[in-house]
């Protein structure tokens, strides 16, 4: 006997069956299209090349997103996904067999029996491994509702009742090739062909009644990720700022990531708010944001720290979510916090988000006394412009580069606002009018240095959308230490202590420099680095990020304050110094020091630390 397995064998009338399975694709049809109509589209969105899809599938299939981190996490969850795929295949494949080409007949069918005996077997062990994490070892990240053990249970099922219809098939046949059935032989077993003949026809209804439940069902619970998924990877990377002039109404992505989410709670263990004891969390946020019940209030708790989307598998980008939010807050303009409408104001008025004056700028371009800019031009950004302690971090730039002999121009009082943190606040209107302004008047400059990572980030990520000519940009970190490596820096003086490095969210994450301040920190004679447990890639937030500079606290009552908890990070250490490369965080981190009492740490910019070493 040929080995095969005929279509719907022992089961008499069909009818019902493909009149169950239609009413099973119409709900699934209709549930997904609700979904995906609630996926706006931005250029190069969700209208990616076949390519781009095929590697989307590739990354979550391969499992390289999965494995990021929790790598125990990561194989379990793709257990569950190369059984749930493989068996989908094998239904496909199935489908096709019985209404095309007769094809799984032989040993075709005998591996294709065997390849989908072995993706219900990763399928079910995956699951049980999942039902242990949720239950016995009570993960605290995971969240514990009873719709997620409903889905795993329900999987379950449909694969435990694959086997059982195989095994009952197979003792009532009891073919030669019944091992290659290796689940299957194992049911046969444990019954007579009497019994496996009265019991077939009920479990095989049972088994369609529960795949087909689960088809239609899928659009409508937490299992709809393994559609949303791929999308998500296929969005996923740099996201280019899109001018209100070329924005279609509802431009964002924001409701394709709360239908992506695998509530998997990696994004919890990172988020600064959520360590700190605040009513936010990442995957809060996101699943609130789709069940469109949630305070709009919360999106200012965000740092835009991005350590939620480095810890995501699926590349989720809750910052973005929240700066749709806060766009809308904004266009609302009755709901803005006050720190926040009074810095979106005197950015307007005054180009900085600190002063109502342009005073302070005007003294440091006068202290500095920089030349117009040829070439080059020095940007300090608002904060270091303005910010007296911050003011220290130009001084020592502009004279380490001025005693190494590098040219240097400004734009001295001329310089303005580059525009990030209206963008970051969802303020396009008011980004893009200071962008424009600044390129304006960078009109012929080719690089600009700057000390700021959020100035960096806007001249080489936003900027470019508003117009051409745009200048290249470089981290004042990037010039250091290209000028240690060639050997135009030296230190002749030791500096004999022990610091630390605290990565800004905005040069780290979001601009890739983690190394560049570190090889100018190992060129001082007698400086020893010792790293924070959370540091490079992992670094932890000051707080300062995502316009919670001027709005610190926003109603965070009994929670801890982040900046403390970094400083407090940083102490445990021994070192004596912590520095840093960005305004925000030095004046975040020096105001921390102060409230913690760490009266012997001090806090330093990495320019402040390469000028003592000259000394």
């Amino acid at each position: 006997m040929t080995p095969e397995r005929p279509q719907f064998w022992g089961i008499e009338t069909t009818w019902p069956f493909y009149a169950l399975a239609a009413l099973s694709l119409a709900l699934f049809a209709w549930g997904l299209a609700r979904r995906v109509q609630r996926w706006h589209q931005v250029p190069g969105g969700l209208r990616p090349s076949p390519t781009t899809w095929l590697r989307a599938l590739g990354r979550g299939l391969v499992g390289t997103p999965l494995l990021r981190g929790d790598r125990s996490a990561g194989l379990m969850h793709l257990l569950i996904a190369w059984g749930f795929t493989g068996l989908f295949l094998g239904t496909l494949l199935s489908g096709l067999d019985h209404w095309g080409p007769h094809f799984l007949t032989g040993r075709t069918y005998l591996v294709f029996s065997t390849a989908c005996e072995l993706s219900g077997a990763a399928l079910l062990v995956g699951l049980a491994w999942a039902f242990a994490r949720r239950t016995l070892q009570r993960v605290s990240r995971l969240e514990h509702r009873p719709v997620h053990l409903l889905v795993l249970a329900w999987l379950a099922l449909a694969a435990l009742s694959g086997f059982a219809v195989e095994g009952l098939r197979l003792a009532q046949q009891q073919p030669e090739w019944a091992a290659w059935s290796l689940g299957g032989s194992l049911v046969a077993a444990l019954a007579s062909p009497e019994a496996a003949a009265a019991a077939f026809a009920p479990t095989w209804w049972l088994h369609a009644l529960i795949c087909l439940g689960l088809v239609a069902a899928l659009p409508w619970t937490p299992l709809f990720h393994v559609l949303a998924a791929p999308a998500s990877l296929a969005v996923a990377g740099p996201r280019p700022y899109l001018p209100l002039d070329d924005r279609p109404e509802g431009h964002g992505l924001g409701p394709l990531w709360p239908d992506a989410c695998t509530h998997c709670g990696r994004c919890v263990e990172v988020c600064p708010p959520a360590i700190a004891g605040e009513p936010f969390s990442a995957r809060g946020f996101l699943l609130a944001h789709r069940s469109r019940d949630f305070d709009p209030a919360l999106a200012w708790h965000c740092t835009a720290c991005g350590a939620c989307e480095q810890a995501c598998p699926l590349d989720i980008a809750t910052a973005e979510v929240v700066l749709d939010v806060r766009r809308a807050e904004i266009e609302e303009g009755t709901r803005i916090p006050s720190g926040i409408a009074e810095a979106l104001e005197r950015v307007q008025k005054y180009d900085n988000p600190w002063e109502r004056s342009k005073r302070s700028r005007s003294r440091l371009a006068r202290e500095l006394s920089l030349p117009a800019p040829e070439e080059r031009a020095y940007l300090a950004g608002c904060t270091a412009a303005v910010d007296t302690r911050a003011q220290d971090i130009p001084r020592a730039f502009t004279g380490v580069l001025a005693r190494a002999e590098v040219p240097l121009g400004s734009l001295g009082r001329k310089e303005g606002c580059c525009g990030h943190v209206p963008r970051r606040l969802g303020e396009d209107g008011l980004f893009e009018d200071k962008g424009l302004d600044l390129l304006d008047r960078l009109d012929g400059v080719a690089e600009v240095v700057t000390s700021s990572p959020h100035c960096l980030h806007t001249l080489r990520e936003d900027l470019g959308a508003l117009g051409e000519g745009v200048p290249r940009a470089r981290h004042a970190a990037e010039v250091l230490a290209e000028l240690v490596d060639t050997g135009r820096l030296t230190f002749e003086g030791r500096l004999e202590a022990r610091a630390t490095f605290h990565d800004p969210c905005w040069l780290g994450r979001h601009a890739g420099i983690y190394d560049a301040p570190r090889r100018v920190l190992a060129a001082i004679p007698g400086l020893e680095l010792v790293e924070m447990p959370r540091h490079g890639p992992e670094s932890f937030c000051c707080g300062a990020g995502g316009g919670r500079m001027w709005n610190e606290d926003p109603d965070a009552s009994g929670s801890e304050r982040i900046p403390e908890l970094r400083i407090q990070e940083a102490a445990t250490t021994g070192a004596g110094i912590v520095v840093t490369a960005c305004p925000r965080c030095l004046v975040m981190l020096e105001d921390a020091r102060k409230t913690a009492g760490l009266e012997d740490l001090r806090v330093m910019d990495l320019a402040e630390v390469a000028a003592a070493a000259q000394e």
